[in-house]
């Protein structure tokens, strides 16, 4: 077996594959590895935040962007029939009044509320959290084995 080739960053100076399994480049450029991309791409969008914000807005408006969005949200409801049932009835209790948003149960935050399923199969037992919190949860739940995350894996044939 050979060695993917390696190759310097421009900009971090760190030797990366260029090709396989560990590749640190992505295809359309080859003088900055990914990392380095990551990063100034992140830079630029803290930067030009109401820039980058508009575009985002217009992008997510063409046709092509819309398909995908609708696909990308039907293969989540059809993976997870319970957790569609159960986020539908939490809005629709919302709406109709049978259900109320409280605060976050552990800063009491008001804004930015949202509804935690621990199980699924009880679409009303929910605990409310603020984002922040809401994201730390489900890192805990992760930890615990409870909940899968969405990472993408990658099969050879």
């Amino acid at each position: 077996m050979m060695d993917a080739a390696l190759r310097t960053c421009s900009v971090c100076s760190e030797a990366k594959h260029t090709s396989g399994p560990l590749c640190g480049y992505y295809a359309s450029n080859l003088s900055k590895c990914k990392e380095c991309i990551k990063t100034a791409v992140k830079l630029r969008y803290r930067e030009n935040h109401e820039a980058m914000s508009l575009y985002e807005r217009e992008r997510n408006q063409r046709p092509e962007r819309r398909a995908q969005a609708i696909k990308t949200q039907k293969r989540r409801r059809d993976r997870e029939p319970q957790r569609y049932i159960a986020r539908t009835a939490v809005g629709n209790a919302l709406r109709d009044g049978r259900l109320k948003r409280l605060p976050c149960e552990r800063c009491g935050a008001t804004v930015g509320v949202e509804a935690h399923h621990d199980d699924y199969s009880k679409p009303l037992d929910v605990i409310w959290l603020c984002f922040p919190h809401h994201r730390e949860r489900h890192g805990q739940l992760v930890e615990m084995g409870l909940w899968r995350t969405n990472a993408r894996v990658e099969v050879e044939e």
